[in-house]
Parts: structure tokens; sequence; C-alpha cells
């Protein structure tokens, strides 16, 4: 019976994570698309939210899922952002290390 109910549990699971793509997927990535460089990285970005959406363990703890998956949106595009400015920065500081410098 445990494996019944966990079965169904699961298969509602999954119907609501599909349901929530089909509804918020296009906007979603049209917002994520506006922000970002290229088409690939709004794919990887839109990859990463429905990953954090598919790893919540009760959906009903979302309130207003819309919402939510903005959220996760923006911070994943921000965090992006802040990691190419590091790389980038980092990648002056080693620039500036060249022989003469270091003499």
């Amino acid at each position: 019976m445990a494996d019944a109910t966990t079965a169904t549990m699961s298969t509602v699971r999954e119907t609501r994570i599909v349901a929530a793509v089909q509804t918020y997927g296009r906007r979603l990535m049209g917002f994520i698309r506006g922000r970002v460089r290229g088409q690939d990285d709004a794919e990887d970005l839109m990859q990463d939210v429905w990953l954090q959406l598919s790893r919540v363990g009760d959906l009903d703890q979302i309130e207003e899922l819309g919402a939510w998956l903005y959220k996760v949106a923006r911070s994943k595009i921000i965090d992006q952002k802040r990691k190419r400015k590091a790389e980038s920065v980092s990648s002056l500081k080693l620039e500036g290390n060249d022989d003469n410098s270091l003499r």
C-alpha cells in the first residue's frame, strides 16, 4: 500500500511541475532572456530554475508559484552576473602579473 501511495504522490508532483512549465515557461524564458547575454545562458538559467523547483520537498509550501519562479530566476541571473564579474576581475589581475611587474 505504501508503494502505491508513494507512486501516486510522485505522479501528482510530476503533474504539478509539468503544469508549472506549461503555465509559466514561455513568459519566464522571456523574462530571463531579456536579462542575460544569449540564448544559451537563458536556457541554462531556465534549467536551473526548474531544477530548483523539482528539489522543493513540498510544493504546497510555495504559496504563489509564479512569484516564486520569478524570484528564483532573478536570483539565478544575479548569481550569474556576480560570477562573471568575479571571473573578469580575476582575469584582469592575472593579466597584470606579467614578468615586468614581478621585478
